[in-house]
């Protein structure tokens, strides 16, 4: 029913009752009975509480109710309970205190969306409200409602009061108690249609049966099953970042579209299966080449991979370590003695205490909040800041803690004894706050991953890897999803935030194909995911991250609306990380200067080797010039590097930052400073265009100095094709030699004449593995990015948009070379007396 239907006009709009303990209270959601063509959809919200043991009760059903209600009176059901969703604990029975009621319920995952236009009722005391919803939410409810029992779920968007911010940060903070403590998750997937049927129905009768499975992969009858199952993948819900947490904390879950239903297990191995199979041989694409409704489309199948199913698939196998040998001493029968081992999840209604928390044991989290945030960035949230909030309670090193504040609106200080016990667990408090501005959201996670890869002298070597990954969603401007607020820009993204404009892979229109298929982009991160022991350069050779000049500065302009200028906050946006040590030689610059990133719409400034140190800095905008979509920050793979401080440029720089910046827009006048030390390596002197689809630009060719590469008895130059595979194979290690002879060949038979090397027609027309492997590293290195020369002829490869006179730079704990640009217009004295702190030399230019 829609939130406008004349017939629920006069029926009075919801409003919650605060929690009275948010800590440790949610509220809970009975989906009253009803036949399926009832179009309404009723419900009810009663409140439970998570007990010390992990159980979540009644409220105060551990203390003892003079003339309460039995459990299963007219009362007790008045009150949100009933014999089906209540069970008497085994232990802690006696005369004056009752055994707590335990709540049975399931949790539902769904894909969330702004839409409100269509309406559920719920009761509250003896009267009837009505509350927006939105459309499939109230379809989700129809399709799991029961015909004759009452139904117990959690719902996020039903159960937490939106609108509240504070109440919103503690449920965050709970979200992975509800989750892993729910019977079950319905995930929902929306309304069911031809190809979901088909898909579902394939799974169960077909791909389930492994004997048969190599049929499966190569007769054409199973090409429109193949793609059925394609586009039950590609169904939104895939996408969403929250599922990644609500399925990898699930006891079970079970997939609902429309009527249809299937075990998330069984799903999770098709899954494997098609992805596995399409990888490694690429099969099924050939498969859909039989088919003449899909032969038109080459690698039909190509980047399935990438898609949201796959990689959740695969990141709820890797997030947590299970245990399942762990034993423990469960008594069954509260009014036996004996007792039994369970090695097992606990099926009765009589769980103890101890069988909860022998499960949160048996799950151990395996993968840190950077690895997360870096490899799962192709979910996206309605919500930028749960790109971030979204991981902490899946992640190793974090533990989500709502934000508290005091009367002033700041944030109150955690207990000194608190700060000692943290020094000594692995999992820190991050603190969640949908208050806080984005773009400092963005500026703590950093901090954090930085802070945690310089606790390991070998990781603070690529602490900085983190400015070269792209991973933030862009700043939305608007009414905020979480709070209900209007969210204000007061900034660009400064170039240190890499944004999710510059990942690798997306959803992109495809001729040929009615809908989005998943492609190619950008080529892939030059510094590779934050894996332990594991990284694909060392720029720096042994130099970390100098905490001493790691520093941020925000910095909030005149703005251009209201002519009135905004001092920055007394917080900790002038933030640190400091060690004790004092560098003498940031008393005696040896050169001066500024600099800002090369990408056309970023600045940055540089660095200098270890002779000469100081500060290098980062900023939002570039002076003088409309702000454009943020860019993701560019990296660089060159031959020949040098160590640090060798044969490199002693520059100690400063970025020129005008007083006022005109031409940015409302609100977005202002800028962030990030402080960083490194040194200049080398100049850009020659650029080129730019790889479109991956292709090999003959420009490139020249450049190179290969001189008639068609010609049969001319040899590639070896830095060349190092260089286009970023010198390395697809496996981050050392490139094949074959690579020679495939690069050869590719350039012999790719179209050069025409203009450039078309490596996606060689893949998929030239029928050679070796030539197409190769090829495939090629698109992954150079997509989207451009040759470049250097003054030292070195040849490297930047994002497009770098131009000559362009800085090749070493920023020390980044472990690979960075592009930064000049920044020529002057800054005000202010701000020079201000970077003085942060020992900058104060000369004005």
């Amino acid at each position: 029913v829609e939130f406008s239907n004349k017939s629920t006009e006069g029926i009075p709009l919801f409003n919650y009752d605060p929690l009275p303990d948010m800590k440790n209270r949610i509220r809970l959601l009975r989906l009253f009975a009803g036949p399926p063509e009832n179009p309404h959809v009723e419900c009810k919200l009663f409140e439970g509480e998570f007990s010390k043991d992990g159980q979540l009760i009644e409220p105060g059903s551990n203390e003892p109710k003079p003339g309460s209600a039995e459990p299963n009176s007219d009362e007790s059901i008045a009150n949100g309970k009933s014999s089906n969703d209540e069970v008497p604990a085994s232990e802690g029975t006696s005369k004056t205190a009752p055994p707590p009621k335990v709540f049975k319920y399931e949790a539902l995952s769904w894909r969330w969306g702004a839409d409100s236009s269509h309406q559920i009722l719920i009761r509250k005391d003896t009267n009837l409200t009505r509350k927006p919803a939105h459309q499939q939410l109230v379809w989700a409810l129809k399709y799991l409602r029961w015909v004759k029992e009452d139904r117990i779920l959690w719902i996020d968007a039903l159960c937490i009061d939106q609108s509240n911010t504070i109440e919103r940060n503690h449920q965050v903070e709970l979200m992975a108690r509800i989750y892993s403590t729910a019977d079950n998750v319905c995930v929902w997937l929306g309304i069911d249609d031809r190809e979901s049927r088909l898909a579902i129905k394939f799974i169960k009768d077909e791909v389930m049966k492994l004997q048969q499975f190599d049929g499966l992969c190569e007769k054409e009858k199973n090409s429109e099953k193949w793609q059925s199952l394609l586009s039950l993948m590609q169904r939104s819900w895939f996408s969403r970042r929250w599922v990644v947490q609500e399925i990898a904390l699930a006891k079970k879950a079970k997939i609902y579209c429309g009527p249809d239903q299937i075990d998330w297990d069984e799903f999770a191995i098709a899954v494997e299966l098609f992805v596995e199979v399409e990888t490694a041989t690429h099969r099924l694409s050939e498969v859909m080449k039989k088919d003449q409704r899909y032969y038109h489309v080459p690698g039909w199948f190509e980047y399935v991979s990438e898609l949201g199913a796959s990689l959740l698939v695969q990141a709820t196998g890797t997030i947590f370590r299970d245990d399942k040998r762990i034993k423990k001493v469960t008594k069954v029968d509260p009014n036996s003695n004996t007792s039994q081992i369970n090695t097992t999840a606990p099926k009765s209604n009589t769980a103890t205490t101890s069988d909860l928390e022998a499960e949160v044991v048996k799950r151990r989290p395996l993968l840190s909040l950077e690895h997360l945030v870096s490899t799962l960035s192709a979910f996206d949230v309605s919500e930028p800041r749960d790109a971030i909030y979204a991981l902490l309670a899946i992640a190793n090193d974090t533990s989500p803690l709502a934000s508290v504040k005091d009367g002033n609106g700041s944030q109150s200080n955690v207990s000194q004894t608190q700060e000692v016990l943290e020094t000594f667990t692995i999992r820190k408090r991050y603190i969640v706050d949908y208050d806080k501005p984005y773009e400092d959201v963005c500026k703590d996670f950093i901090t954090f991953c930085i802070d945690h890869s310089c606790r390991d002298n070998i990781a603070s070597t690529r602490a900085l890897d983190i400015l070269c990954r792209p991973w933030a969603p862009e700043p939305i401007s608007g009414k905020n999803v979480a709070t209900g607020k209007e969210d204000k820009l007061s900034m660009a993204l400064p170039s240190w935030i890499p944004q999710l404009s510059g990942a690798s892979f997306g959803m992109i229109e495809t001729p040929g194909i009615r809908s989005q298929k998943m492609d190619r982009k950008n080529a892939d991160t030059l510094v590779g995911y934050p894996m332990i022991g594991q990284r694909n350069y060392n720029a720096t050779q042994t130099w970390g991250v100098d905490r001493s000049i790691l520093k941020w500065k925000k910095r909030l302009s005149e703005d251009p609306l209201n002519g009135k200028g905004q001092e920055p906050p007394k917080t900790n946006q002038d933030s640190s990380n400091q060690d004790s040590s004092k560098d003498p030689s940031n008393q005696n610059p040896s050169n001066k200067g500024s600099y800002s990133q090369s990408s056309s719409d970023q600045n940055a400034s540089s660095s200098q080797n270890p002779s000469s140190q100081g500060s290098s800095q980062q900023d939002s905008s570039k002076p003088g010039k409309p702000s454009k979509k943020p860019q993701a920050r560019n990296t660089d793979q060159f031959k020949g590097r040098q160590q640090p401080g060798q044969d490199g440029q002693s520059q100690r720089t400063r970025s020129i930052i005008p007083q006022q910046r005109k031409g940015l827009g409302p609100g977005l006048s202002s800028h962030y400073s990030m402080y960083v030390k490194g040194f200049i390596l080398d100049t850009v002197e020659r650029t080129t265009e730019a790889s479109q689809n991956g292709a090999i630009p003959k420009e490139w060719i020249d450049l190179a100095g290969w001189k008639d590469p068609l010609k049969e008895n001319t040899d590639v130059p070896g830095e060349f094709w190092r260089t286009l595979v970023a010198d390395r194979g697809k496996d981050g290690r050392n490139p094949p030699v074959y690579y020679a002879k495939a690069c050869k060949e590719s350039v012999s038979k790719g179209g050069l004449l025409a203009g450039a090397v078309n490596t996606t027609s060689l893949i998929h027309n030239e029928r050679n593995s070796i030539v197409a492997q190769f090829c495939r590293r090629v698109q992954a290195v150079i997509w989207n990015r451009s040759l470049i020369q250097t003054a030292s002829k070195r040849l490297g490869l930047v994002a497009k948009g770098v131009h000559k006179g362009d800085l090749v730079c070493i920023l020390y704990g980044c472990s690979v070379p960075v592009i930064l640009r000049k920044c020529e217009r002057p800054k005000a004295a202010k701000e020079i007396r201000e970077e003085d702190q942060y020992g900058g030399s104060g000369i004005k230019y």
